[in-house]
């Protein structure tokens, strides 16, 4: 499971944890902050150590190696606080006493447990097998019961998330998306003469259009099923059907999928973050761009799948399977690794003009496996965030040092370039933007 102790600041489920946890205020003034105002602040940045005077370093050395012992890293919750802009430009790297280091890093250690409370509220989890099977038979009651007032209840069964909420003269059923790859759908019952024994279901894409736009506008013109309001009619337009309802009617159908949109954020939210998704945009349901790149480069990582077998090779790089055609590459367990693993993620390339390609995400997969949003821990199944670093970071860089390898070998170069070939020295001085490779995180 993700090791929560350990997260980078701009993480959505840190930053709006923090914020709760917090009580919403600037640690350093006071001032009121929110999670798009929040900067959080590193308590020891990472060159914390450059700032330090000359003649208090060894104390402060001496102070690192103590935290060390406990765990500490720079990006661990022990090591931030919330701040507004303003003191957080203020503080830049300013060097405080170990008196005030230590104060500040208890404080934050104080909070660390509650936070990592509100950090897994914010991670998609099923239910138990004995609390899934009382969901769904709870669900199939509810699901043949059609009384139009009913308490609103959420229930995971773990196969899906049935949402219900009845307010008398209007009942709405849902069923939220378990699965980044799910979508919402809904039913409508009315007890409106005429339409009382009419069970209306809605798509997705009918429930955006038309019941979210508007939100918390009562009932309007801004709501776009509304076609007209006359004293206590109004006139609904749905696909395919147009029929007047009572005000009444009307004000609870607002209501209700103003609520329906509220928890479907609230799932959809678990769900992204839980493989880690939240700075990147969807190409599609559940698939992520991560990278833009030159085909040429898309084409020399589809070459090294072909020679690093999963089955075959015995380096940490033979990972790969050759299936899935030119533009799809798996990544598969490493045949050395004895965890269960299948598929660790799926890569997918997409044109977007002759010579640049998208890299998008897919999740990877167990076959023994029926939960879908199981094992996103970096080593069963891979995240998204994690992904894209590893490519950014790791893959591409070591196939570009090959092929520039490949590409100088049998010139004469002489012994001053030697150290050049060396990956660790490659990969320190290797810059994505200078092969045209852009990140697609909306954080960088």
């Amino acid at each position: 499971m993700t090791n929560f102790n350990y997260l980078k600041k701009n993480d959505v489920r840190l930053r709006n944890s923090i914020v709760e946890v917090y009580r919403r205020k600037c640690f350093y003034c006071g001032r009121a902050i929110d999670v798009n105002t929040l900067e959080i602040d590193h308590i020891i940045p990472e060159n914390g150590r450059d700032e330090v005077y000359p003649n208090e370093r060894v104390e402060f050395d001496a102070y690192m190696e103590e935290l060390k012992l406990d765990g500490f890293s720079i990006d661990s919750l022990s090591n931030y606080l919330p701040s507004c802009g303003s003191c957080n430009k203020k503080k830049g790297n300013d060097y405080f006493s170990i008196a005030n280091f230590r104060f500040f890093h208890e404080y934050a250690r104080k909070k660390k447990k509650k936070l990592i409370e509100f950090i897994e509220k914010m991670t998609y989890k099923t239910p138990d097998k004995d609390r899934a099977v009382l969901n769904q038979k709870l669900i199939g009651k509810h699901e043949s019961n059609h009384e139009l007032f009913v308490d609103k209840q959420v229930i995971d069964s773990g196969v899906c998330t049935y949402y219900i909420n009845g307010m008398g003269e209007v009942r709405l059923d849902a069923y939220l998306p378990n699965d980044i790859e799910e979508e919402l759908s809904c039913l409508l019952l009315f007890a409106e003469k005429g339409i009382e024994n009419c069970m209306i279901t809605f798509s997705e894409d009918d429930i955006q259009k038309l019941f979210f736009s508007g939100y918390k506008k009562g009932v309007s013109a801004e709501r776009a099923y509304i076609v007209f309001i006359n004293g206590t009619q109004v006139c609904f337009q749905f696909p395919r059907v147009r029929f007047n309802i009572q005000i009444k009617a009307a004000e609870q159908v607002a209501l209700l999928f103003d609520d329906l949109y509220e928890e479907y954020n609230k799932q959809l939210t678990k769900l992204i973050n839980t493989v880690d998704g939240s700075e990147f945009v969807q190409e599609s349901k559940g698939k992520f761009k991560l990278l833009e790149l030159p085909i040429w480069i898309w084409r020399l990582l589809k070459e090294f799948t072909y020679e690093h077998d999963y089955l075959e090779g015995d380096t940490e790089w033979d990972m790969f399977d050759s299936m899935g055609g030119e533009n799809t590459i798996y990544v598969f367990k490493n045949h050395k690794l004895n965890y269960c693993a299948d598929v660790l993620v799926v890569l997918q390339a997409k044109k977007i003009h002759n010579n640049n390609v998208e890299i998008i995400w897919e999740r990877g997969f167990l076959g023994a496996s029926t939960d879908k949003m199981e094992n996103f821990d970096n080593r069963i199944k891979w995240t998204v965030r994690y992904t894209h670093d590893w490519l950014l970071n790791d893959w591409i860089p070591y196939v570009l040092f090959l092929y520039e390898k490949r590409r100088t070998k049998g010139l004469s170069i002489s012994r001053f370039f030697k150290k050049r070939y060396d990956f660790k020295e490659y990969k320190k001085t290797f810059l994505p933007r200078e092969h045209n490779i852009i990140s697609l995180a909306e954080d960088e």
